[in-house]
């Protein structure tokens, strides 16, 4: 029987994979007998099938495959390579073909294709549940002035690594450049450099989302080529801040101020995945604590036996109980400097991060945080606040097994 099947509702172009991605679908066919939706959902290379019966009330039906597409996008960090780099684990698409199902003659038979979806790009953020009724993906664009990480200024050493990530949808209109300038304590300029962003064809699906190094390591490890008016180093000796300004409408730029190590304590720099998706970074530079969890399991043994046939003894150096497994958890508190309150979500983001990674000489160390109390202060009762943080690494290690 000829039908209409109608999409009714479904994801925005750009959607965060961790929400809900709601299809809802209707047919002028859903009062044949035994009627099914079936939605074909084209996703990272396999075709999954759900089928869904019309609602009793209004005939259509609701498709939600979050679950399935949260499962195909990742994260991206590196920081052995430089300057404009795809995140390419970062976002993926998918699409979903709607057909219907019911009896006819008795035979239970699925119609020819009916509705297909738009392709939807999803991106490896999740929005709260209080601001995702409200969702709209240009208010997380760079084309309108939008990036996945804090705008807030940045404490950096000359050695630091760290990234801005942006979703961009039509990669074409946004600047190709991005200007570095690095200034003096008096506030002149040392230097003024033009970064050249060679991903902007729309055609590619990872030039959607991108990443740019933002700390002094990074810039001043970006290939010449990259390079459209300047040279290296993009923040020369001497630098007490710099700025980076993307020449966006809104007219957004990017502070940083270069600090030195503290001559007391180490600093831990951590790199942590946002809700947005983006790593943000962050140093912790005062009082530090590290200790150590063994775990030990063990057995006895009998002590002694014949060392003749007519007599039994032992030595003293024989032992009885027996160490067969040893396992050592490494566990860290760590401090930041204090800090305005106005930096207390940027931390809290770090508490509540799923993927935290502790740069140690350059090599990332996947941590586990285990604070698991973060409290905001109102502003009457502090202005200023530091955070103390327990970590441990995410492996354990061990010992001989004797």
């Amino acid at each position: 029987m000829p039908s209409t099947l109608t999409i009714l509702q479904q994801p925005q172009e750009f959607t965060p994979a961790y929400n809900f991605n709601a299809f809802v679908v209707t047919s002028s066919n859903n009062a044949q007998p035994s009627f099914k939706y079936i939605a074909k959902m084209y996703i990272g290379g396999n075709v999954i099938v759900e089928k869904s019966a019309p609602h009793p009330t209004y005939g259509s039906a609701y498709f939600n495959p979050a679950r399935m597409v949260e499962s195909i996008v990742k994260f991206d960090i590196d920081n052995t390579v430089y300057g404009f780099q795809t995140n390419s684990k970062s976002i993926k698409n998918y699409y979903v073909e709607f057909y219907e199902e019911y009896e006819i003659a008795g035979v239970i038979t699925e119609s020819v294709l009916k509705a297909t979806s738009n392709t939807i790009k999803i991106w490896n953020g999740i929005i709260d549940y209080l601001n995702y009724a409200s969702y709209d993906f240009n208010n997380h664009m760079i084309d309108n002035s939008y990036f996945l990480n804090h705008y807030l200024p940045r404490e950096v050493r000359l050695d630091d690594n760290g990234w801005l990530y942006y979703l961009a949808d039509d990669v074409t209109s946004i600047h190709q450049n991005v200007t570095i300038t690095a200034y003096d304590s008096a506030g002149y300029s040392l230097a003024t450099t033009v970064l050249d962003n060679p991903f902007q064809t729309n055609g590619t699906l990872t030039h959607h989302s991108i990443r740019f190094d933002c700390a002094p390591n990074g810039l001043n490890s970006i290939d010449p080529s990259q390079i459209f008016t300047g040279a290296q180093p993009i923040i020369p000796s001497g630098t007490v801040y710099y700025e980076i300004d993307f020449d966006l409408p809104k007219n957004i730029i990017f502070q940083f101020y270069v600090v030195e190590d503290s001559c007391k304590y180490e600093t831990f720099r951590l790199h942590y995945q946002n809700n947005l998706g983006a790593f943000e970074s962050f140093s912790f530079m005062l009082a530090s604590k590290h200790t150590e969890t063994i775990k030990r399991e063990n057995y006895k043994g009998v002590v002694g036996g014949l060392t003749a046939y007519d007599n039994f003894g032992y030595s003293i150096s024989d032992r009885s109980t027996t160490n067969y497994f040893t396992s050592i958890k490494d566990i860290y508190k760590i401090r930041t400097n204090w800090l305005t309150e106005e930096y207390k979500d940027v931390l809290e983001q770090l508490v509540s991060s799923p993927v935290v990674y502790w740069e140690k000489g350059f090599t990332l160390i996947p941590i586990d945080i285990t604070t698991n109390v973060f409290e905001f202060d109102q502003k009457v009762t502090k202005k200023n606040f530091n955070l103390e943080l327990d970590f441990e690494l995410s492996h354990d290690r061990y010992r001989q097994r004797n």
